[in-house]
């Protein structure tokens, strides 16, 4: 079968290598989809701490239970799946309060273990046992399915942060996470969401997908114009869905007494040092809060929230490529303006 490995940073090949077995507790996966993640690009070009070269990458998977091991019980042959990557412990503290993506011994599909750039995929016991297979509603497709993942990683910023309906939200960074904020913030009754991109390109996607008002930041005054349509309200919650930000205090600033502050995105390793004014966090009873994943639960949720039409993403996939084209793939996404491509088998 054709797999794209990542061998060493910066040697990322397609290949030809032997289609994987099933064994007695496993599960064997035809994916069908598997979406290009912006880590995916950076675990080519810098990697992660989490990865473990080499490594089939991809982490946005949808497909077909193509075979079962004997031992495995509750799924068939032929059921439509998405893919949850996380194969958490269940044991340790934060297994046990609901939170995997913080497990101790956490490992993850595309990182620890190969994932969705290749024609078939083995799911161990593990990872069947962890809830990393879920059930395709039938009024989606497998592309529609696959985006779940990173749809869930919105629902655990919005977790993490208390978000209440009414409040008033900054969205920092307009790309395809961006533009999901968007959409599940509104879905979930939020006041006013405004949208802060360079790229003037994402006016336009901002505003269908519901944002309230877009800032351009390279041409605008980015704080008055906030302050101005807020009304001197200020923000109950930023997110930080971009890995470039500049004037950090000055954002907080935007933020109304008791606000939040969510870093979505990781920061770029020469700015990881951001100083904070903590006089501003003090008086205000301001909150820090990280974002990082998601669970089996909010994975399920994300699902829902595409099944019921509350969250829309066939405008969000610029392009559908074959194996053949992962390299090109790879490519595209990095100039895709904010939209996804997406690997078809």
């Amino acid at each position: 079968m054709k797999a794209a490995f990542l061998n060493k940073i910066g040697n990322f090949i397609l290949t030809d290598i032997k289609k994987p077995k099933c064994g007695p507790n496993d599960i064997l996966i035809k994916v069908k989809a598997c979406a290009i993640c912006q880590t995916d690009i950076k675990m080519i070009n810098c990697g992660h701490r989490d990865l473990v070269l080499p490594r089939i990458l991809g982490h946005e998977i949808s497909g077909i239970i193509s075979d079962l091991g004997s031992n495995v019980k509750n799924f068939k042959v032929g059921e439509k799946v998405q893919i949850y990557p996380g194969i958490s412990c269940g044991l340790c503290k934060y297994c046990i309060n609901g939170y995997q993506n913080m497990c101790n011994n956490i490992s993850i599909i595309g990182f620890h273990h190969n994932g969705g750039f290749a024609e078939y995929l083995i799911l161990p016991f593990k990872a069947i046992n962890s809830g990393c297979i879920n059930i395709i509603p039938d009024n989606l497709t497998f592309e529609e399915a696959s985006l779940s993942e990173p749809i869930a990683c919105c629902i655990n910023a919005l977790e993490a942060a208390d978000f209440k309906p009414g409040e008033n939200i900054i969205i920092w960074g307009s790309g395809f996470m961006g533009l999901l904020f968007i959409q599940l913030f509104k879905a979930y009754g939020a006041s006013k969401v405004i949208a802060v991109d360079k790229n003037n390109e994402r006016f336009a996607a901002s505003k269908k997908f519901g944002a309230d008002h877009f800032v351009n930041s390279a041409y605008e005054d980015v704080f008055q114009e906030i302050e101005e349509f807020l009304i001197g309200d200020g923000a109950d919650l930023i997110i930080i869905a971009c890995s470039n930000i500049e004037e950090p205090n000055r954002i907080i600033k935007l933020l109304s007494k008791r606000g939040r502050i969510v870093f979505f995105s990781g920061i770029k390793e020469s700015e990881n040092n951001i100083f904070i004014d903590h006089n501003l966090i003090h008086y205000k009873e301001l909150k820090i809060v990280g974002s990082y994943g998601c669970t089996s639960r909010q994975n399920v949720l994300a699902l829902h929230l595409l099944s019921t039409g509350k969250i829309k993403v066939k405008d969000l996939i610029a392009h559908c490529i074959n194996i053949d084209q992962i390299e090109y793939g790879i490519k595209m996404a990095l100039d895709s303006k904010g939209m996804k491509v997406i690997v078809n088998y």
